[in-house]
């Protein structure tokens, strides 16, 4: 009997084990052929060449310093799907080989950073990625391509719709936090939207503490009378620094709108433009900055500028900040006044002469008489 008990835990061992082992061959076989190509090197990164490799990684879990690369168009068909690095921030590299993911619609649950990828932690790379016809709805931190950004994104596209929901915050064309991180070369265009008491909502990136550079937005951001902080480009900078950047479109909301930038509490705007219509239904209004409590040098706008009180063609309210070498047309604005700046006519406002001799040479605008100014990287 005990002979026979023995055999029968030795053949159930076994059949554990080989249990264990198989589960274990086919995990591999999972994880090694799971993408189109690749095994996630710098040498051999794995490839996403469809729709079923995305939604790889949007389950991968371990990211860090694993490498991706786009081989292809990727068409989500208007499917609802997660946000990568739904459990950990992405760390990897993804690089997008300039093709497009499209047609992404993703939701954001309670008050979860969404975008598509949540979190771009620190250290993680992405670039050359063009995403279009993406919808994007959430509360807090909800961006087009990420909710934050702790890394680096670079020469990436977002063309789309974001929405923020009623007391929502930090909502952006491209990164609702842009969190210590950089974006280079990125561009978004589309339409944002943030319902009743929304605050600090943004073309680029809804709240910003890292680097923007060469950046541009071409938004429509739509708010309510209880909308506050509204940036054509970004709607609150606080202690980020964001240079030679440009936006286009219109803002609308209660108070704190910027063709620019809505609130700047720290930090710089360096050698950047709006031609954003800003329209506030209360203070703070102005066609490069509604509030600024720090530095903008050499930088223009022209859109027109509507609001109640403090409303500036240039900037609406200016709190001990620096306003140097900065124009504002005052025809197209219909605002004579700004809390600093200098006025010109809108002739005047194509004259190289004018920018010349407040230093901007020294900065990477392109200047050509007859032409309103444009930066380097536009031409």
């Amino acid at each position: 009997m005990k002979a026979f008990y023995k055999d029968s835990l030795t053949r159930a061992a076994a059949l554990l084990y080989l249990l264990c082992l198989t589960a274990a061959v086919l995990l591999s076989a999972k994880n090694a052929y799971a993408y189109s190509g690749g095994v996630g090197t710098k040498e051999d990164p794995y490839q996403i060449a469809c729709l079923a490799d995305w939604l790889c990684l949007v389950e991968a879990v371990d990211t860090e310093l694993q490498h991706f690369l786009l081989t292809a168009n990727v068409d989500c068909g208007g499917s609802a799907m997660r946000p990568v690095g739904d459990e950990q921030p992405f760390q990897g590299i993804l690089n997008g080989g300039d093709y497009s993911l499209s047609g992404a619609e993703i939701v954001g649950d309670n008050d979860s950073p969404v975008g598509l990828f949540r979190i771009v932690g620190a250290g993680a790379l992405i670039k050359n990625l063009r995403v279009t016809d993406v919808t994007v709805r959430g509360k807090i931190n909800v961006g087009g391509l990420a909710g934050i950004n702790q890394g680096t994104l670079r020469n990436c596209r977002v063309q789309g719709a974001v929405e923020g929901s009623m007391y929502g915050s930090h909502v952006g064309g491209l990164v609702g936090y842009n969190d210590g991180g950089v974006l280079a070369g990125c561009h978004s265009e589309g339409t944002l939207t943030g319902a009743a008491y929304c605050q600090k909502i943004g073309g680029l990136a809804g709240y910003n503490s890292g680097t923007i550079t060469e950046c541009s937005a071409q938004v429509d951001v739509i708010g309510f009378v209880s909308t506050v902080d509204v940036g054509g480009l970004v709607g609150v900078n606080d202690g980020g620094a964001i240079k030679f950047s440009c936006a286009s479109g219109s803002v609308t909301g209660g108070w704190g709108m910027g063709g620019l930038v809505g609130t700047q509490t720290l930090g710089t705007i360096l050698a950047c433009y709006a031609t954003t219509s800003a329209k506030g239904m209360f203070n703070n209004v102005g066609g490069l900055v509604g509030l600024n409590r720090d530095k903008i040098i050499a930088s223009y706008s022209t859109g027109l500028v509507i609001g109640l009180h403090h409303v500036g063609g240039l900037v609406g309210q200016n709190l001990q900040g620096l306003v140097h070498f900065c124009f504002w047309d005052k025809e197209r604005s219909g605002r004579d006044e700004s809390a600093g700046g200098r006025a010109l006519l809108s002739q005047q406002m194509s004259k190289t002469l004018y920018f010349k001799n407040k230093g901007w040479e020294t900065y990477p605008w392109f200047l050509v008489d007859g032409e309103m100014p444009r930066l380097a990287w536009e031409k």
